[in-house]
């Protein structure tokens, strides 16, 4: 994605607003340094939404984007585009979605109980069917299928590109200030 031929065709989304995206430049810092943005910025890499970069890629507007797996595969089943994934040899950063119970002292309305049952739905075999039918890999181990398209769950996991989870959050605003400065001015 930073390599010489990725200049001025390459689009991801913004840190500044996605904690996906902040997640992903916090691992990419951690493995290639801030020399990584310089990079990007050099590249003149677009910051947008990614429905813009997914239309710009399916233009030939963009070579390669930086984007949630699942976003591709609802595209190439749904409107059978030829977009494909690109799983990094250098290792695919896995981001977490977190399903949470607010305890009824905590909580407005005082459901949860109800809450705890819709968590263990969502984590049973029949839930994991659902997140898998929209595109994303289940967290269960013992759940036997990917995503449409995908590659298996275990395989990406096995080549996942490490995230500390607490510096993450600890340098956001470094990160942060880093990626605007030596990306998003660096590509104006």
């Amino acid at each position: 994605f930073a390599g010489e031929s990725m200049k001025g065709v390459g689009s991801m989304s913004n840190p500044l607003t996605s904690g996906t995206a902040l997640v992903a430049i916090s691992a990419l810092k951690d493995k290639y340094g801030y020399g990584y943005y310089d990079k990007l910025g050099a590249n003149r890499v677009m910051v947008e939404s990614g429905s813009v970069a997914l239309t710009k890629l399916e233009t030939g507007e963009c070579k390669e984007i930086m984007i949630l797996e699942e976003s591709v595969l609802k595209k190439r089943e749904e409107e059978d585009s030829a977009i494909e994934v690109i799983y990094p040899e250098d290792g695919t950063i896995c981001v977490p979605s977190p399903i949470m119970t607010v305890k009824n002292e905590w909580s407005a309305h005082g459901h949860e109980k109800v809450c705890e049952e819709l968590t263990d739905w969502f984590l049973s075999a029949e839930g994991q069917k659902y997140i898998v039918k929209a595109w994303m890999h289940s967290v269960r181990k013992d759940y036997p299928e990917a995503p449409y398209d995908a590659i298996a769950t275990a395989d990406i996991v096995a080549n996942s590109m490490p995230v500390d989870w607490q510096r993450c959050l600890d340098e956001r605003a470094e990160l942060r200030t880093n990626f605007e400065e030596r990306v998003k001015n660096a590509a104006k």
